[in-house]
């Protein structure tokens, strides 16, 4: 009899097909005792038969009444799960219902989360031209991209919807995010890397059927969602920029004196951005005094290089507002690195003194 040490699999479905039927048919050969929550997100009426095939397989059914965005379908899973099931568990599998996991990948998955379930496992796949559609190379390449600007941590593949997650990481994080959609997935490799879960990764077979045509992914709509954490901070960035430029040009045009000039700019710029880079870009838990202390110290920081880059670039003969320009432009992917690593990174799961049960 399997035990409740064995993860559950966890299913989102939107308009699924007889892949679906397939797929769990074939891992109760493979594993008959696993628990398997599948959650219909708001599916058409006429995908009620594919629905009553699988309930015929033993498994747990919820539903939405309409579509929520595969985010939320994971998250509905998670609270059922929690809810459900003994203090033994130690996580859940995920996978996608569209029949582009095999069943030998997610037991293989579970079997490795079994020997260590504090970490997060991602089953990654291969992207070459060969393999996987335009659409899944592009926008699984452009993920990668902005991933690194937030965490140092190299992944093969950002989307996978296989994945292996521990109790702990459910629990005390997952369960609180905003978010609904695919940007759900990105959200949550962010979580983990700031929380110091290691991420593993484990090779997959690839499969894209029917050139992954059954995906409900927008590459456009889907893909503004996932990368808006940083969309946020660009446009608050902005407008502070904007800020420290028009009071920098009106100081200087006053008084001729750029050090001057760059210390009143900043203090009523950086003021600004942090209160909505605390907020609403980073969206920080942590205590507003600490982060606010350590801003200043990296707006002094920033300020006194911001001034030495002026004056160095003035000095060759390019107008002072020019200068300002080309130097704040050069410190921005700083600041952006600097604020999302040391001031707004959220306190870390080890620090619970917490142990999964």
């Amino acid at each position: 009899m399997l035990t409740d040490y064995y993860p559950t699999l966890l299913i989102p479905a939107y308009q699924p097909n007889e892949k679906l039927v397939e797929l769990i048919s074939n891992l109760r050969k493979l594993q008959p005792n696993q628990r398997i929550i599948v959650v219909d997100d708001g599916s058409d009426a006429d995908k009620s038969t594919i629905f009553a095939k699988i309930c015929a397989f033993d498994i747990e059914l919820l539903k939405h009444t309409q579509n929520r965005g595969k985010g939320q379908a994971l998250k509905t899973g998670f609270k059922h799960w929690l809810t459900s099931n003994s203090l033994t568990a130690l996580g859940i599998v995920t996978a996608d219902a569209d029949g582009q996991h095999l069943p030998n990948d997610i037991i293989h998955i579970s079997e490795v989360f079994m020997r260590n379930p504090i970490d997060l496992y991602l089953g990654v796949r291969q992207f070459t031209k060969g393999y996987a559609p335009w659409r899944s190379r592009i926008g699984n390449k452009l993920t990668k991209i902005v991933l690194r600007l937030f965490t140092r941590i190299p992944l093969q593949d950002t989307q996978t919807g296989l994945r292996a997650i521990p109790r702990q990481l459910i629990k005390d994080t997952l369960l609180s995010s905003k978010t609904s959609g695919y940007d759900f997935e990105l959200e949550m490799l962010l979580t983990a890397e700031q929380h110091q879960v290691p991420i593993q990764q484990i090779p997959i077979s690839t499969v894209y059927l029917d050139n992954n045509t059954s995906s409900h992914f927008n590459p456009l709509i889907d893909s503004i969602k996932i990368y808006f954490v940083f969309i946020r901070f660009a446009a608050i960035s902005l407008i502070s920029a904007a800020i420290d430029f028009t009071f920098f040009s009106f100081i200087y045009w006053l008084k001729k004196n750029i050090f001057l000039a760059v210390l009143i700019g900043r203090i009523l710029s950086t003021t600004f951005n942090f209160k909505l880079n605390h907020h609403l870009a980073f969206k920080s838990r942590n205590k507003l005094l600490p982060a606010a202390i350590k801003y200043a110290s990296l707006a002094s920081f920033l300020g006194l290089i911001a001034y030495s880059m002026i004056k160095f670039i003035y000095s060759f003969g390019v107008n002072v507002y020019s200068s300002k320009v080309i130097a704040e432009i050069a410190l921005f992917i700083l600041s952006f690195t600097v604020q999302r690593f040391f001031i707004f990174n959220r306190p870390t799961i080890l620090e619970n003194k917490k142990s999964i049960p």
